[in-house]
């Protein structure tokens, strides 16, 4: 059995020691539209779905091993990656040595602007990279930046929607002003696509409380309930939800670790058309936050950063892989070396008017970011920051 392999199993069988029970996908408000993401801890194949088979002690992981499907992006083939382009004027101290991730605040135009320092002791450094003079000046940080960087970025409520003080009720205000009905739950997330808004109940690790875990979609003029899933049915204590075009999306993990994986469920009805990547061994997908593009296709960065998986929004379905692995750091044996949790993707457009996606990594990789073309599946530039001497 190969390193990897084994210490993949480990942790599956440490996940499930833990939790008694396999992970599901789950999905949260995000903060604004550009969200840093949640830290994406190390990826395993605990939480499989449901037809996956349950793995009980060493011996039986071990029998299994070979058992294992192969993780979604290896599935396609890596893509070329262009030769750097070297970022000029100012440069960052420390880069990749210092474990202080870059954090994308915002896209302006053609202006990324990225901070990093989650001090609160001192203050944060900024800068504003552009992306097509592939160039990077000192700035100061924002009142935005500084909340990010501490965590404290304000609660994102969509507009049209109203929550309750003391997070008892909703109203939708879509159209008329509605109240929904949550059967007396605390509300923890709420996402709004359209005409349809799902209200997910607070995270509670306490079942003595006897407080209803579930996801609810209520039509958000009306509303009616159209589903409800208990968090006892998505098998996830922690599940994370977000709208994917016409698709709720849960990311279902496992509370105490990073093993998550992806499931779109058919927003009206409720019912699962799909996994994250397209198979049903899908994992890394913790902290994997969905992009909508102006085509209605939806695009993820796989927890790792390996790949970009894109999704049809009206029905799930996977639709292609960019196998950007090749972009990754490697070990000698061929490993990536990156940190999953300094990892993040935002949609920008370009000149004409065309979409784009900038993803960046963390660790070794963390001194680039690459310019993706959704449309024609390629990465067209590789910008490199430089580390101050």
């Amino acid at each position: 059995m190969s390193a990897w392999r084994a210490a993949v199993l480990l942790v599956v069988v440490a996940a499930g020691a833990a939790c008694g029970k396999s992970a599901s996908a789950p999905d949260v408000t995000p903060p604004p539209e550009d969200m840093a993401g949640a830290p994406a801890p190390e990826d395993t194949h605990a939480g499989a779905p449901e037809d996956a088979a349950p793995i009980d002690g060493l011996a039986a992981a071990e029998e299994v091993e070979d058992e294992l499907a192969a993780s979604a992006w290896e599935l396609s083939a890596p893509l070329p990656i262009p030769a750097p382009t070297e970022v000029a004027g100012a440069c960052i101290a420390d880069l990749v040595e210092e474990y202080d991730p870059l954090v994308p605040i915002g896209v302006k135009g053609r202006v990324l602007e990225l901070c990093r320092g989650s001090d609160e002791r001192s203050e944060p450094t900024c800068w504003r990279l552009d992306l097509d003079q592939a160039t990077l000046a000192k700035t100061r940080a924002t009142k935005d930046a500084k909340a990010r960087l501490r965590g404290e970025s304000p609660e994102v409520v969509p507009a049209g929607i109203e929550i309750a003080r003391d997070r008892r009720s909703v109203r939708s205000c879509v159209g008329p002003c509605v109240k929904l009905e949550l059967g007396g739950v605390r509300v923890g997330q709420v996402g709004l696509a359209g005409e349809r808004v799902f209200v997910a109940s607070e995270i509670l690790f306490d079942d003595t409380l006897g407080e209803k875990r579930a996801v609810q979609v209520f039509d958000a003029r009306s509303g009616k309930r159209l589903f409800e899933l208990s968090y006892e049915t998505l098998e996830s204590e922690c599940p994370v939800f977000h709208w994917a075009g016409e698709m709720l999306y849960a990311e279902l993990g496992v509370c105490a670790g990073p093993g998550a994986f992806g499931v779109f469920f058919d927003g009206t009805r409720g019912a699962r058309v799909g996994t994250l990547g397209g198979q049903a061994q899908s994992d890394a997908a913790y902290g994997v936050v969905p992009i909508v593009l102006p085509s209605g296709e939806v695009a993820f960065r796989e927890q790792y950063g390996h790949a970009i998986f894109f999704h049809d929004g009206k029905t799930g379905a996977h639709l292609r892989t960019l196998n950007i692995s090749k972009a990754l750091t490697a070990d000698d044996e061929g490993r990536p070396l990156g940190e999953p949790e300094g990892g993040w993707m935002r949609l920008a457009t370009t000149a004409d008017g065309k979409p784009e996606l900038l993803v960046g990594h963390g660790g070794f990789d963390r001194d680039r970011i690459l310019l993706v073309d959704p449309t024609a599946a390629s990465v067209t530039r590789v910008l490199k920051l430089g580390a101050c001497p």
